[in-house]
């Protein structure tokens, strides 16, 4: 799949050849086709992303490759040391929003790649959702037991609830547009999970049930009473609103 790679492209120095990077995995692959059309074949697999590719004169094939980790930290309130946690893998997309999400047992969850990570201070990174599907953020608690993230990837993409303490799967949303979800919420009693798609934020039971879309919005916060939502909205300049729960009016920030 060319295009989940780039547009990068180049011929091949006698010019019959297009050179171009196809999705492999976590990585690229350099892929040759014939340029009046025909069957492509690999050159070779890389495994980190590559933004461009070129062929020299002598035959030679460069490609520019590129890996972003990011590097997650943990700080407290009253002091200001920063205790490095884990290094996480690159990510073919821009990073999730919610980068880590901690336990009540002091474990974090952080998105990787394809699947959710389980890590303590001091110790190795393990994948913690048990499926062979991708299991991505953005995630949120979900009461004091329960994490809510994106199982699958595409049009077949589900919001799905897990159990936070063994990352067994309990319950799959069959109503949300989990595709595009940018990011994810729930109220403090874990009653109620609030979700961003395109621009506009919505509810839903944690049980499963009907979504319902609550106003437009580009990202969403509980108050930890539950008492209203902290709506940002990305206009001309940034803004937040409180949008208090039981119907009383907006207020802006």
């Amino acid at each position: 799949d060319a295009s989940a790679a780039g547009a990068s492209l180049s011929l091949s120095p006698d010019g019959k050849e297009i050179l171009l990077i196809a999705a492999s995995g976590d990585g690229n692959s350099v892929v040759q086709i014939p340029r009046e059309g025909g069957p492509g074949r690999t050159l070779f697999s890389t495994t980190t992303s590559i933004w461009d590719v070129s062929a020299a004169a002598d035959g030679s094939i460069y490609v520019d490759q590129i890996l972003r980790p990011h590097d997650i930290v943990r700080v407290g309130t009253t002091q200001g040391t920063l205790e490095h946690v884990l290094t996480t893998v690159k990510f073919d997309e821009e990073p999730p929003r919610d980068m880590a999400l901690p336990l009540p047992d002091g474990r974090l969850i952080v998105p990787g790649n394809k699947q959710l990570l389980v890590v303590k201070p001091g110790s190795q990174a393990t994948p913690f959702i048990q499926t062979k599907d991708a299991a991505t953020g953005p995630i949120t608690m979900v009461g004091t037991n329960e994490i809510a993230f994106i199982l699958g990837r595409g049009p077949s993409a589900k919001l799905a609830i897990a159990n936070a303490t063994d990352g067994r799967i309990l319950r799959r949303f069959e109503k949300v547009q989990a595709e595009a979800i940018a990011n994810l919420a729930a109220s403090p009693d874990g009653k109620t999970i609030y979700y961003v798609v395109y621009g506009k934020i919505w509810a839903v039971p944690s049980g499963d049930g009907e979504p319902k879309m609550i106003r437009p919005g580009d990202g969403v916060a509980v108050d930890p009473l539950g008492k209203y939502l902290i709506v940002q909205l990305n206009e001309e300049r940034t803004r937040l609103v409180r949008v208090p729960l039981n119907g009383d009016p907006e207020e802006p920030l």
